[in-house]
C-alpha cells in the first residue's frame, strides 16, 4: 500500500463514515518562486495529479488543475494570473481572486455527503 493509502486507511479507521476527497495541483511553471516552476517540478505535479484522478483511493477528486490549468502554455490560464487583478505581480503559483473563484467552484459539495 502507498504511503497515501496507509493515511487515508488509518483515517478511515480512526473516524468512521469520514468522506476522504483528493484534490489535483495547479500548475506552477512560469513561476518566480525558486521551489516551483521548473520542467522537474511540473512532471511530478502531473505524476501526483495522475495518482489522484486514477488511484481509486478518494471518495471524490477535484480537479483544481482542469480549471485552472492554460493547455497552449502549461502554465495557469491568463487571467488567473495575479497581476491580471488588483494587487502586486504575483508570483505565477498562486491564483487571483478569479481564479480562486474558479476552483472554489469546481468543488462539487455533494460528493462529501455520504450516499
Amino acid at each position: 500500500m502507498s504511503d497515501a493509502g496507509e493515511v487515508v486507511a488509518r483515517l478511515r479507521a480512526k473516524v468512521p463514515g469520514v468522506r476522504v476527497i483528493g484534490a489535483t495541483v495547479t500548475s506552477a511553471l512560469g513561476s518566480t518562486s525558486a521551489a516551483h516552476g521548473h520542467v522537474e517540478q511540473n512532471e511530478k505535479r502531473i505524476a501526483l495529479n495522475d495518482f489522484v484522478r486514477t488511484s481509486a483511493l478518494f471518495d471524490g477528486v477535484v480537479d483544481f488543475e482542469k480549471v485552472a490549468l492554460d493547455t497552449a502554455t502549461g502554465g495557469m490560464r491568463p487571467e488567473f494570473v495575479p497581476d491580471s487583478t488588483t494587487g502586486g505581480p504575483g508570483d505565477k503559483l498562486h491564483p487571483n481572486r478569479a481564479g480562486y473563484l474558479a476552483m472554489g467552484n469546481a468543488i462539487d459539495l455533494g460528493m462529501v455527503v455520504k450516499k
